[in-house]
């Protein structure tokens, strides 16, 4: 949210420029050097947080926090619905269990709509989860619950992988972007302000 109000000096400059109809050091200065050092700190922020979080979800307990221990249960609720849904399939249609694991999940069932409407935003989050990036069960690695392709690791590993390489990543390029900033503005000001001066103009 804090992000969002970034460009808000910029928008600010412009009609103080425009008022002035005159370069305002001040004005130009921290137009560019708030936003950055915002960004900065942010970014710090962001890296130390997808570091914590990456070593949360990467640890086999699942009560390390809250909505952690919470996605766990929202699984083994879509768990025990789809077995007990496939031991009646197995009774009713007179094949295998492990055919039934093969050929149905638990969207196949007829139960599924209505325990759907207590888990819907984290059985959607979940079952794309298993379809996107090829994970089954929270916690721990276990058979897919929504998804007929092959999955490799706990979808709890793959997001913590998420957050360390891409959340992490661009928290980093965020830094860097802003140093960038920092140190070009402090180097430009230094470089064009005698220019600035000889012109007449107040720097």
């Amino acid at each position: 949210e804090i992000a969002l109000l970034l460009p808000i000096p910029f928008f600010l400059a412009f009609f103080i420029q425009a008022k002035l109809r005159r370069p305002h050091k001040a004005t130009i200065l921290l137009t560019l050097l708030v936003p950055a050092a915002t960004l900065l700190a942010l970014g710090d922020v962001l890296v130390n947080i997808a570091s914590d979080r990456a070593d949360q979800l990467r640890s086999r307990d699942c009560d390390t926090f809250a909505k952690k221990r919470e996605l766990e249960r929202s699984w083994q609720a879509a768990h025990r619905l789809y077995m007990g849904c496939l031991r009646e399939t197995v009774k009713t249609h007179n094949i295998t269990m492990d055919t039934a694991l093969s050929m149905f999940r638990v969207q196949d069932c007829q139960e599924y709509p209505t325990a759907y409407t207590h888990h819907a935003r984290d059985w959607e989050y979940l079952w794309f989860l298993e379809e996107e990036h090829q994970c089954a069960g929270w916690c721990q690695a276990r058979r897919p619950v929504w998804t007929l392709k092959d999955v490799s690791d706990s979808c709890s590993t793959v997001v913590s992988q998420l957050f360390f390489t891409k959340v992490r990543r661009m928290a980093k390029q965020a830094i860097i972007f802003s140093i960038f900033v920092l140190v070009g503005t402090s180097l430009a000001n230094l470089a064009i302000g005698p220019g600035i001066r000889s012109m007449g103009f107040d720097w």
